[in-house]
């Protein structure tokens, strides 16, 4: 399943997909980078794998499927699935990590700094 970000992502694709928990791969054979997510401790199967599909200012698009098994034969080219609750979970995850927080109209950063107060203003003046 392809996922699009229009407007684009903030950061760069490849940052982004690190802080959604990937770590990315090359394919020794065609030279072709991809990003994973295991699913357990092993670190092979099952995963997620997903390929950036276009990196674009316009727009970015990340082609996301789920590895349930290694492929049996060498010339099998993927025992994966392009679709399911699984994975239609893992893309609300990532569809939700790429769009900017909000809090009532306005980005989750605030800009007005509240002043700390020590325990011993709060034990003599209330605070």
């Amino acid at each position: 399943m392809k996922i699009i970000f229009d407007p684009p992502l903030t950061e760069r694709v490849q940052y982004f997909l690190k802080r959604c928990g990937y770590r990315e791969i090359l394919d020794r054979k065609s030279g072709r980078r991809s990003w994973v997510r295991p699913l357990n401790r092993s670190g092979h199967y099952p995963r997620f794998h997903c390929h950036i599909a276009d990196d674009r200012a316009v727009s970015h698009i990340i082609d996301v499927h789920y590895d349930v098994l290694r492929p049996l034969h060498r010339k099998e080219s993927s025992a994966s699935e392009n679709a399911g609750p699984v994975l239609e979970q893992e893309i609300e995850r990532i569809q939700a990590l790429g769009q900017p927080r909000r809090e009532g109209g306005k980005t989750a950063v605030s800009t007005t700094e509240e002043k700390k107060i020590s325990w011993w203003e709060k034990l003599f003046f209330g605070g």
